[in-house]
């Protein structure tokens, strides 16, 4: 299981600056999670840091801790989400108002928010009843929510409570059938989110999503990993990239594994040949990095990479089995209008390549 695909990285520390926001989208992008969580005054800046990576959704938490602000705050602090760039709303419901069982006006206030943005619905489990654990769920159903939630990282069920949350989930499950179930708050280790996915959650809210994600990697890292390289080839300011015949589909530079007993050195000079034709005379070791989460078209999700600054000469040959058409590209045509893998947009932003 890949469980990055499922972990929304949050950081809704009061305390945040913009700086740590900066960090936990860089986190995000490294590890590519789900969903970026974090308060409606960084919506704005997450949306930036996370330009370039479309495919992780911005979440904004909405009215913490139980989701007592009046109808119209929470509207308009929802609508500044969706301007600022929010993908999702995380919204708390009104739990006074679940206590009270005044369900007509939850419904009403769900349903107007749920039509800003897709929204999924944090019930806070650990203040209910089961009973009204059911009630409220039905509820979410019903107001046009895409998930409900147990709680937020604050919330009163910690980490040595995780079975009763897991019960929830089951409750949750079975009163809101078809939509997604978030498990959130106290879930810190592997084994803390395998329990919650094993108990129904789709999505798991979580401060500890690189700890979480280093651990199944270092995992798997025992039981199967390849090592492959690439090659930065320069003309000029101008940087070759190949447009890939398969998995996975994009532009990247020269790149593949290294196969058994072969030298990193050797494996690039192989692979440069073998795609573009021409010969390395020079390579330069200038980044390296182990245990990278990286899907190939073999399967393998953990490679140790080699990446060589090389020196070329001849004329470009394309191996029609790896690479549908060539482009020399400047550092700018590379971040603005090439579709580089993700792999490679991770590389080129740590070589400076690009922003």
């Amino acid at each position: 299981m890949n469980t990055a695909k499922i972990i929304d990285h949050t950081n809704i520390r009061p305390k945040a600056t913009a700086e740590d926001i900066k960090k936990t989208c860089e986190e995000a992008k490294d590890f590519r999670f789900r969903g970026v969580c974090v308060n409606p005054r960084w919506v704005k800046l997450t949306k930036k840091e996370l330009s370039s990576s479309a495919q992780i959704k911005i979440v904004c938490l909405v009215d913490p801790p139980i989701g007592d602000s009046s109808h119209q705050k929470r509207i308009r602090v929802s609508k500044k989400a969706k301007k600022d760039g929010a993908d999702e709303l995380d919204v708390v419901i009104n739990i006074p108002a679940v206590k009270h069982e005044r369900w007509g006006e939850i419904l009403k206030d769900l349903k107007e928010i749920c039509r800003i943005l897709p929204t999924k619905v944090i019930i806070g489990s650990g203040y209910l009843t089961d009973k009204e654990i059911k009630r409220v769920s039905e509820i979410v159903k019903k107001a046009g929510a895409i998930c409900v939630k147990t709680s937020t990282e604050k919330g009163p069920l910690g980490n040595r409570e995780l079975k009763e949350k897991a019960l929830h989930l089951k409750i949750m499950r079975k009163a809101a059938p078809g939509l997604l179930i978030k498990a959130a708050g106290g879930v810190r280790t592997l084994k803390d989110l395998k329990m919650m996915v094993e108990a129904g959650a789709d999505i798991v809210g979580t401060s500890s999503g690189v700890e979480i994600e280093t651990e199944r990697l270092a995992s798997l890292k025992k039981k199967c990993s390849a090592r492959s390289a690439g090659a930065i080839i320069r003309q000029g300011k101008k940087i070759l990239l190949l447009d890939r015949a398969f998995f996975p589909l994009g532009w990247a530079p020269p790149a593949g594994h290294i196969n058994k007993n072969e030298t990193p050195v050797r494996a690039i000079a192989r692979e440069v040949k073998e795609e573009t034709g021409l010969e390395v005379v020079k390579s330069r070791l200038i980044l390296s990095k182990n245990n990278v989460s990286d899907k190939c078209v073999a399967g393998t999700e953990i490679h140790d990479w080699w990446i060589f600054e090389c020196e070329c000469r001849g004329k470009i040959k394309l191996s029609k089995k790896e690479s549908k058409k060539f482009g020399w590209f400047t550092p700018e045509e590379i971040k603005n209008k090439v579709g580089l893998i993700y792999i490679w947009q991770r590389w080129f932003k740590k070589l400076k390549i690009i922003k």
